[in-house]
């Protein structure tokens, strides 16, 4: 599957959401944000 600019952006506006409506604090909420720009840096 091929992501194009418009997938990235709604990933990532994803998880600003899910880690809000988690209460997730600020380090881990970083932690997890990396975790899926690395994803996403390396997939099709």
């Amino acid at each position: 599957m091929r992501l194009d600019l418009n997938c990235i952006t709604c990933n990532i506006n994803q998880v600003i959401k899910v880690t809000d409506s988690l209460e997730i604090d600020g380090n881990k909420k970083e932690n997890i944000m990396r975790d899926v720009l690395k994803y996403l840096s390396e997939v099709d």
